[in-house]
């Protein structure tokens, strides 16, 4: 039977009693991937639940941009594991050439992510930029700027209907005479 360490049981109750990652990762020695990996239970502990940081996000991205949000944190990290190996002493050559190769497909996939994700800016822009106005920030200032267009509405037709009757009036009179 495999033995749980201390720094292991210490890590899990940080975790519960809510210290941050960075402060429990240097109490107790273990990476984040072995922290996480003992807090899903590690195939002996029951799973801890996780928590996100007690902050909340404003908006969840939803769609598109969050899945290359996502793919590309996946890429990140692959791309910071296989150079942590590559960087080890002793790696046999025929698996450093695999991790160069996996690590040129990531490059190439982030490149690609990036700029569908330029192109999900711009689009987001030129919808930005397709509407013609801004909301007012309260119910007064919309109250006060509808005032105001239904005015230069109603002067606009006013005026037209002016130069209407001005015209009739001298049509008439040339063809009067």
């Amino acid at each position: 039977m495999t033995e749980i360490s201390d720094a292991v049981l210490r890590a899990r109750q940080m975790y519960a009693d809510g210290a941050p990652l960075k402060d429990i990762i240097a109490s107790t020695g273990l990476t984040r991937e072995m922290l996480y990996r003992w807090l899903d239970g590690g195939g002996l502990l029951p799973r801890l639940p996780r928590r996100h940081g007690g902050r909340e996000r404003a908006r969840r991205k939803r769609g598109r941009a969050a899945m290359i949000d996502r793919i590309m944190r996946a890429a990140d990290q692959q791309a910071r594991a296989i150079s942590r190996r590559l960087a080890e002493d002793g790696v046999p050559l025929t698996e450093r050439e695999q991790q160069t190769r996996s690590l040129a497909v990531l490059a190439r996939t982030m490149r690609e992510l990036i700029a569908l994700e330029t192109a999900e800016a711009e689009a987001q822009k030129l919808q930005t930029k397709a509407d013609d106005d801004s909301i007012p920030r309260d119910i007064d200032e919309l109250r006060r700027e509808l005032t105001r267009r239904l005015n230069a509405l109603l002067d606009a037709r006013q005026a037209g209907a002016r130069r209407g009757s001005e015209r009739a009036a001298a049509a008439d009179a040339a063809g009067g005479d």
